[in-house]
């Protein structure tokens, strides 16, 4: 009788230790599961920084390369500007010079 007893209790301490092992491992699980969860947040908040800066250094070229096309096209004005002045008083002049002849 002793030693049914005694294998019903190895028995109990088996299934004991089954269970603890069980809740164990879906901890583990659980705690894989959070982690996991959290490096992919990490990633997703890196991800969106990183496009967000690449979406500021672009709109920063962008502005650098509009002002200098600006800067660009009002120097071309200008000097249209000063040639078509020239060319005004190039005509202007030789209209009163076939006038005085």
């Amino acid at each position: 009788m002793e030693l049914i007893t005694q294998i019903r209790q190895a028995e109990g301490e088996a299934q004991k230790i089954i269970e603890q092992s069980r809740a164990k491992a879906a901890e583990l699980l659980e705690e894989f599961a959070r982690q996991k969860k959290q490096q992919l947040e990490q990633a997703e908040q890196q991800r969106k920084q990183i496009i967000a800066s690449a979406v500021k250094e672009a709109e920063k070229q962008a502005q650098a390369e509009l002002e200098q096309l600006r800067r660009q096209a009002e120097e071309q004005l200008q000097r249209l500007h000063k040639k078509a002045e020239a060319g005004k008083e190039s005509a202007v002049q030789q209209i009163l010079d076939r006038l005085r002849s």
